[in-house]
């Protein structure tokens, strides 16, 4: 078992209600925090129309060697929301 870490996403719209916006796998935490900074860092005090916010806190959970593969060589990999259902009806991620 290849573990990492889960972070999960929605998409804010003024106006609307929420949406799920799918989640990103980070290798470890400092991937984890690299990632989160980047997706804030260019932010600024405007509040756009529609953007993406992380949920919740990160979660681990478990990855085949083939995501963890790719987790080694690009340390975040993001999915949208349907991409995070098939892996994990795929058992290509999974939680204990």
């Amino acid at each position: 078992m290849n573990n990492c870490l889960l972070q999960v996403w929605e998409e804010s719209r003024r106006k609307k209600d929420p949406i799920s916006y799918g989640c990103s796998l980070h290798l470890n935490k400092d991937e984890y925090k690299k990632y989160i900074d980047s997706i804030y860092l260019d932010r600024g005090d405007n509040v756009p129309d529609s953007y993406e916010r992380i949920i919740g806190t990160n979660v681990e959970c478990f990855v085949s060697d083939l995501v963890f593969n790719k987790l080694l060589s690009d340390g975040t990999i993001r999915l949208m929301e349907t991409e995070k259902n098939n892996l994990i009806s795929l058992n290509e991620i999974f939680f204990k």
